[in-house]
């Protein structure tokens, strides 16, 4: 993933600056764990699909998650959800230099879950605890 800090060092760019904090270096693990934009998400994330998503190692939680196959299905799916929309949201940002505020990052992960899980629904009844609290509407949500 070319980062500010990996294309400055390429010559590509003239600043390593986090576009969706404006305030440190822009490093994968600055991007994933320690912008403050990103945390913003993920607690948005964790309040609203009941997911006790970690601050830090999201890899090392993810397997070590005990629980129903359907469960851990719905889990990584909403970790890989909010990995590709922060990651898409700092593409946005290379070329259109806008910022989305993280409550509507969240309410289109949400929107994206909600289609991605209406098949799952469909096919196999309610899908779980986690399925159910995203798709019971836009309670909770910012």
């Amino acid at each position: 993933m070319n980062t500010n800090a990996k294309l400055l060092r390429l010559g590509i760019r003239d600043d390593d600056t986090c576009f969706l904090c404006g305030q440190d270096q822009e490093t994968l693990e600055h991007l994933f764990f320690a912008c403050r934009y990103s945390r913003e998400v993920l607690a948005l994330v964790r309040a609203r699909t009941g997911i006790k998503i970690p601050q830090t190692n999201i890899m090392g939680w993810r397997l070590s998650k005990r629980g129903t196959k359907e469960d851990k299905g719905v889990m990584n799916a909403v970790i890989n959800a909010c990995i590709y929309l922060i990651w898409q949201q700092i593409n946005s940002c290379r070329i259109d230099e806008c910022v989305l505020r993280p409550s509507k990052l969240v309410q289109q992960l949400i929107q994206d879950l909600k289609i991605r899980f209406f098949t799952l629904i469909k096919g196999n009844g309610d899908g779980g605890e986690y399925v159910r609290k995203i798709m019971a509407g836009d309670e909770g949500a910012s």
